[in-house]
């Protein structure tokens, strides 16, 4: 379980392209029906040109989308890249960060107050 959630976390779902690639595919449908229509074909000609329609435009929304997912998950990771997480707790090999200037803390660990 544990891994499948550190992947979501890294990853870009393949879900998107999916969806991109059915709406693709429902609006060449769609679109075929109502051109169709206004031309004045007969139902099964609509029907049968819709269906070609639609079958065209699935995996040309699905490139589609695996180019849109591509490019966002490059983004994410250069994000990522340019962006780390700073690290909570150090390890046991690591000693902790000191801040530049350590006479600036005093004995509390609290910066001094300024002066009015």
């Amino acid at each position: 379980m544990s891994a499948l959630l550190d992947r979501r976390a890294t990853e870009c779902s393949p879900i998107p392209s999916k969806i991109i690639a059915s709406c693709f595919a429902l609006t060449g449908f769609i679109a075929a029906l109502v051109v169709g229509l206004a031309a004045g074909n007969s139902a099964s000609t609509i029907l049968w040109k819709a269906i070609l329609a639609m079958a065209v435009c699935y995996p040309v929304g699905r490139v589609l989308g695996g180019v849109a997912e591509r490019a966002v998950q490059d983004n994410i990771d250069s994000y990522k890249k340019h962006h780390p997480l700073p690290k909570l707790h150090p390890s046991a090999d690591e000693e902790p960060a000191q801040p530049a200037d350590a006479s600036a803390i005093t004995d509390e660990g609290h910066p001094p107050a300024r002066a009015a």
